[in-house]
């Protein structure tokens, strides 16, 4: 019932399109002649998608870790390396299917046009367009993931603790004096949970928003600095 109606919006939103040149072929001969390609496709596809998305988390990590901190920093962390495979997914899994959709204009005689056709005709509406479009929204989504990840830190000096939110432009300085609780926010159905710190004059920081996941020795660290013992509780 769901997949009907995602159907006929898909179909509304991407109408099908014949050429002139297309409108008597047969298009179950189209869909024999092009089977073999649509397996090839898959194939190809499962094989190159987690290359293309392995490579661009190591891209990205290696973005986000570029940034030098301060020389008297006793601890500086980046982007957690497991969230920079969200934005490299977005990308990678697009980056693949343009691979695949350049090696069929390379390969087809004509470019791949007919078997587009044949693919648009099959789904019922322009399934290229929308792939295409999709394609660029995923993009356009991992680029500002990984814009605003690759900008992202959680430095500790010994007067400070500095951090640059995910999605802030600005950067926060906030003295240890500065830091009212420190919280360990425990799931009541699961083993997840949250660090959180507060400050008396900004809002609260914590991993449930952010990108950057301290470690039991950088709690310790800010225990030690702030002279407050970390408080466990339930969300």
């Amino acid at each position: 019932m769901v997949g009907h109606i995602i159907v006929r919006i898909a179909a509304k939103l991407f109408p099908l399109r014949t050429p002139p040149e297309y409108a008597d072929l047969d298009l179950a001969a189209l869909r024999a002649q092009y089977r073999k390609w649509d397996v090839a496709g898959a194939l190809v596809f499962v094989v190159l998608a987690p290359l293309c998305v392995y490579a661009l988390h190591g891209s990205l990590l290696a973005n986000a870790r570029r940034m030098t901190p301060r020389p008297d920093s006793v601890y500086y962390l980046t982007a957690d390396s497991g969230f920079c495979y969200v934005p490299a997914a977005f990308i990678g899994v697009v980056v693949a299917c343009i691979l695949i959709h350049l090696a069929n204009r390379v390969l087809l005689s004509d470019g791949g046009r007919q078997y587009r056709y044949c693919s648009n005709a099959t789904a019922g509406f322009e399934v290229s367009r929308m792939f295409s479009s999709f394609g660029a929204i995923f993009v356009a989504g991992g680029l500002l993931l990984a814009y605003f990840a690759g900008r992202t830190y959680f430095e500790m000096t010994p007067s400070e603790l500095i951090v640059q939110r995910m999605w802030s432009l600005k950067e926060e300085h906030h003295p240890y004096s500065h830091i009212s609780g420190l919280k360990e926010a425990v799931g009541s159905k699961d083993q997840s949970s949250d660090f959180i710190i507060e400050f008396t004059d900004a809002e609260p920081w914590s991993t449930a928003q952010e990108v950057v996941f301290p470690e039991a020795a950088h709690k310790a660290f800010l225990e030690k600095m702030t002279g407050k013992k970390i408080e466990t509780i339930y969300k």
